[in-house]
C-alpha cells in the first residue's frame, strides 16, 4: 500500500487510543443539533399503548416535555379528570421504570388537536 500511494515511510497509522467510533461521533453531532429529544420523544410516543394500556392510550398522548414534566394530552375533560385523580401514580412507576429519571413529574391538559364535540362551539 506504501509503494502505490506513495507514502513515507514516516507515516505510521493511527493507534487505537487516537481513534474514535462512529457511534461516538453520530451521538456527539445528534446532540449537538439538539435531535437527542426528539428521538428520545419518538420512542416514548411508540412505546406509550404499551406503558398506559390500550384504554388509555386511545384517549390520552404524549404532548410535550418541559425539562423532566411530561405533558400528557388528553381528548376530554372527562379523562383528563380521571386519569389526574387514579392514574398518574402508576403512570410515572411505568415511566420511571422505562425512561429511568427522565420524567419525575406528569401534568394533564386537553388536547389542542381535539375538536369540541358537536354541538359546542369552539
Amino acid at each position: 500500500m506504501r509503494e502505490r500511494c506513495c507514502l513515507d515511510n514516516t507515516f505510521a497509522p493511527p493507534s487505537d487510543a487516537q481513534c474514535e467510533t462512529v457511534e461516538s461521533i453520530v451521538s456527539r453531532v445528534v446532540r449537538k443539533i439538539g435531535l437527542e429529544e426528539h428521538a428520545w420523544f419518538a420512542e416514548l410516543s411508540k412505546a406509550w399503548p404499551g406503558l398506559v394500556g390500550p384504554e388509555i392510550a386511545r384517549h390520552a398522548r404524549p404532548g410535550r416535555v418541559d425539562g423532566s414534566v411530561l405533558t400528557v394530552f388528553v381528548d376530554s375533560s372527562v379523562w383528563l379528570s380521571e386519569l389526574h385523580r387514579s392514574a398518574r401514580g402508576p403512570m410515572l412507576d411505568k415511566l420511571s421504570a422505562r425512561f429511568g429519571k427522565r420524567i419525575t413529574a406528569l401534568r394533564f391538559a386537553l388536547d389542542p388537536d381535539t375538536p369540541p364535540p358537536p354541538g359546542i362551539r369552539a
